[in-house]
Order: C-alpha cells, then structure tokens, then sequence
C-alpha cells in the first residue's frame, strides 16, 4: 500500500535504550561518606580553634552556620587539607560546646558530602 509506513517500537530492555549506572555514566552519583570533625583549642588567640576532619575537605567561601552559644563564626583560614583555623566572636574554653547543623554547607569533600551534624566539646 502506498504511504504505508510500520510503526517503530522502543524496548526499554535493550542495551542500547537502558542507562546503566557506573564511573562514565551520566546517572552515576558518588557515594557520600558522613565527614567528622574534631576541633581541638588553639592557644593562638582565645576566640580562634583548630578544626581537623577526618577526610579532605573543600571550604566553599561560606562562613558555616557553626554556634557557640549566641556567638557565630567570624572567619575561616585553611592550613591544610584536613584542619582549618576557624575564627568566633567570643572567647571559647575548653570544655565548651559548639553546634554543627544539619548539612552546613561551608565545608564539602570531593564528592559532595556534608560535614555531620554534632554538638561537638572542645578539647
């Protein structure tokens, strides 16, 4: 019959149709691993600790959401890879607690993993 054409069928069940996860694929997500933290006094000044994590860490330019009390962070400086000087706007002791909310974005690892929530003492 002229202008007769057959109708195309799709199957999902081809390997050529499913997406399949893995490394190359555009559906792979990475595993993320909760990050921990330790912050530890420094003797530096009285308001500033020594944070170290328990994996490499991004710092994203945000001051995290990190309280102490009614103070807040005032500023974040990088030493290395895994510990970072983070700055309050009070003095802080030892044995005083600070609070990590749920997924601050400040602070990332490779793949995109959130720092865990905690009430952290410092050491």
């Amino acid at each position: 019959m002229p202008g007769f054409t057959r109708h195309q069928t799709r199957y999902n069940k081809t390997p050529a149709r499913r997406k399949i996860p893995g490394v190359g694929a555009e559906t792979y997500r990475g595993t993320r691993v909760n990050i921990t933290a330790t912050i530890l006094a420094d003797l530096i000044t009285p308001t500033s600790v020594l944070v170290t994590f328990s994996k490499p860490v991004v710092y994203t330019g945000i001051l995290p959401d990190w309280t102490f009390g009614a103070d807040t962070v005032n500023a974040v400086a990088q030493n290395t890879a895994t510990t970072f000087t983070v700055t309050f706007t009070a003095p802080i002791a030892a044995a005083d607690v600070i609070v990590i909310p749920f997924e601050d974005p400040a602070f990332r690892d490779n793949s995109g993993g959130y720092l865990s929530p905690a009430s952290i003492e410092v050491i």
